[in-house]
């Protein structure tokens, strides 16, 4: 099978689970009209030569776990490739977003300047974030 590629269909595959995720992927990073279009492909995002082809991404990522899981870039910046992409529940994806800037990761850390004396907003300077955030993180 040749390309296919700004929601065109492959044929056999439309109604394949996996059709949607392969579709939109697409649209995202190749088809400048689509509204997201300058988050993915408008900023570099490309979809590997493999992945051009519906049955090699298939084959790459296999079945979704649960309905609830979502393709995911583990690295915010990198393309759409087998190495860089899993399967992720809105949860998990919420944590790797560009715009998160507290990570897991950090959340002793705050914890311990905080019980060190740290005010929020001194913490907040820190992590570039508002002192609110910091509240919050205490507040549950």
């Amino acid at each position: 099978m040749g390309r296919c590629y700004h929601g065109t269909l492959q044929k056999g595959y439309y109604n394949h689970p996996l059709y949607q995720t392969w579709a939109r992927m697409l649209r995202r990073c190749l088809d400048p009209i689509c509204s997201d279009y300058h988050r993915y492909g408008g900023r570099g995002i490309i979809v590997c030569e493999r992945w051009l082809n519906i049955e090699n991404f298939i084959s790459d990522m296999g079945a979704k776990p649960s309905s609830l899981h979502t393709l995911e870039r583990e690295d915010n910046d990198g393309n759409y490739c087998p190495e860089n992409c899993r399967w992720a529940t809105t949860k998990e994806q919420g944590r790797n977003k560009r715009t998160t800037k507290i990570r897991l990761e950090d959340l002793e850390d705050i914890k311990r300047l905080h019980n060190g004396g740290s005010s929020y907003r001194s913490i907040a300077s820190i992590y570039g974030v508002d002192h609110s955030t910091i509240y919050h993180i205490f507040k549950g």
